[in-house]
């Protein structure tokens, strides 16, 4: 399991896979890389898990062009992750994912980032500057939502 940093966070932590070209075992750090040993099919799942226990994504700008240009579509076919092409039994964990990736609300903190830069998430998503990052994200906590 990842360590929790805050306690009963309501945005999902960092479960979403940052390997999307890269194997999991290189892409993590020594400390967390225990909690693969199930292989891409455990953490895939693990991965859906978190985004089914969240309702919110908080997200830099760099992470969510990734998953913004990523999950859209593989939501839609799933055969275009990687991770499918190396293990054909987690197609639906992927399209699943991709899914929830689409519909849940996301939090991006960036100063660089515009709303023209979201779509096809526009809907979804909420740009928080640097500067008011701190007391936002403070007050996305104090909400009530899912528990991650």
């Amino acid at each position: 399991r990842l360590p929790q940093a805050v306690p009963e966070p309501r945005v999902a932590r960092g479960l979403i896979s940052i390997c999307l070209h890269r194997s999991a075992e290189r892409a993590r750090p020594p400390s967390i890389r225990s909690g693969l040993e199930g292989g891409p099919r455990c953490e895939a799942d693990g991965n859906l898990q978190g985004l089914r226990a969240a309702d919110t994504l908080l997200l830099g700008a760099r992470m969510y062009l990734g998953l913004e240009g990523y999950w859209p579509a593989v939501a839609e076919n799933p055969s275009l992750s990687t991770a499918v092409a190396h293990d054909p039994g987690v197609a639906e964990l992927h399209r699943e994912t991709g899914r929830r990736n689409n519909e849940m609300h996301k939090v991006v903190v960036s100063d660089s980032l515009t709303a023209d830069d979201t779509a096809p998430w526009t809907d979804t998503t909420t740009i928080v500057r640097r500067a008011d990052a701190h007391r936002f994200v403070a007050d996305l906590k104090a909400r009530p939502g899912r528990t991650s």
